[in-house]
């Protein structure tokens, strides 16, 4: 009778620790990011299935951090999706646009919370809090994760001063000399 009732507990305890997963589309179904809240915020960008890109350690750094990144806890989630024109006051390059995307939003308890909007050019995220007191941000983190073989269009340049004439430059990450300035 303690077997059945201890594995049963074990079973529990390990799904309420174990990661959160979430998975958002852009509206023409061809961009998916795949969330994964665990010991932090990570997100997977997927172009008709191949991995493009991966962040990881998505977090802001403040002077009351009250509650640890790797402490996060899912509170509510909620989905909404927009697909309006919009006709802007100053008329740029087009006299109307497209705002389409879906959006995923993330509270966690301790009154804050990650949007994520996908597009379908890509993936926008915002970190939020709803704290009543004032709020220093000392440092955004976000890491990209790219695969060696991933190839960069890039201007480089031998010092800081820089007239941006210099031709762009096509390479691999991997062939990319280190320390060169970009």
């Amino acid at each position: 009778m303690k077997k059945p009732f201890l594995l049963t507990a074990l079973a529990f305890i390990f799904l309420f620790t174990s990661a959160q997963k979430y998975e958002l589309s852009s509206p023409d179904q061809n961009v998916i990011a795949e969330i994964e809240i665990k010991q932090g915020i990570f997100a997977t960008i997927k172009k008709r299935g191949n991995v493009a890109i991966t962040l990881e350690n998505i977090s802001i750094e403040t002077g009351n951090d009250i509650q640890a990144v790797s402490s996060l806890k899912v509170q509510k989630i909620s989905r909404s999706s927009v697909n309006e024109i919009v006709k802007p006051e100053i008329r740029e390059k087009a006299e109307t646009f497209l705002n389409a995307f879906n959006e995923l939003e993330i509270r966690f308890r301790g009154n804050h919370g990650i949007t994520f909007r996908m597009f379908n050019e890509g993936l926008a995220y915002r970190l939020s809090t709803s704290m009543k007191d004032s709020l220093t941000i000392y440092r955004e983190n976000l890491d990209l994760c790219f695969e060696a073989s991933d190839m960069a269009r890039f201007q480089s340049t031998p010092t800081f001063n820089s007239s941006y004439e210099t031709p762009y430059e096509h390479l691999s990450l991997s062939a990319i000399e280190k320390g060169k300035i970009m």
